[in-house]
């Protein structure tokens, strides 16, 4: 009998965490992010300052894989302009070990991005013009015998950050694109 009791207090107990945690993303403003519909992809005008660097290379990829069309010149079916800012790195020593040059090192890049909706119904809404900064964190660590090492660490931490920065682009266009439909 009390383990009928028992068994019927942990399924409850089961089924208030979980509508707790769904209610507590849901009102912190978590989207669970789904691909734009293909039917209608979402057509962009895209402009950076570094139209011939890797990261603007993996991010068109990127856009060109999740359905984006991206538009030479503005359109009148043309949905977003995306500006993307300079893509910034910074280095930061995270830990130190005995010598000076050994420890753990954080490479941070981020991002900052404005999305104009070009087809917002009202020009005075305060949501037409989005100004977001992304970043993508990797560590590694290094010594003084550890030159080569450290240069193909801080190569694949790059391109692993390349990529993230690029997937979070194309997920906030899928949100901003979900709430304008």
């Amino acid at each position: 009998m009390t383990k009928n009791i028992t068994a019927k207090y942990f399924n409850f107990f089961i089924i208030l965490s979980i509508f707790t945690i769904l209610t507590t993303l849901s009102g912190c403003g978590y989207h669970f992010v789904k691909s734009a519909p293909n039917s209608n992809p979402i057509k962009i005008q895209l402009k950076t300052d570094q139209p011939y660097s890797q990261f603007t290379g993996i991010l068109i990829s990127k856009l060109k894989s999740s359905k984006v069309t991206i538009q030479d010149n503005k359109k009148p079916d043309t949905d977003f302009f995306v500006l993307i800012g300079p893509l910034e790195n910074t280095h930061q020593i995270t830990n130190l070990s005995g010598n000076s040059l050994a420890g753990t090192y954080t490479d941070s890049y981020s991002v900052t991005i404005t999305i104009i909706n070009l087809k917002s119904k009202k020009p005075d809404n305060n949501k037409k013009t989005q100004t977001i900064t992304l970043t993508s964190d990797g560590s590694y660590n290094s010594n003084s015998t550890q030159e080569l090492s450290q240069a193909s660490q801080n190569a694949d931490i790059r391109e692993k950050a390349y990529q993230d920065l690029s997937q979070k682009i194309v997920n906030q266009l899928n949100i901003i694109y979900q709430d304008k439909t």
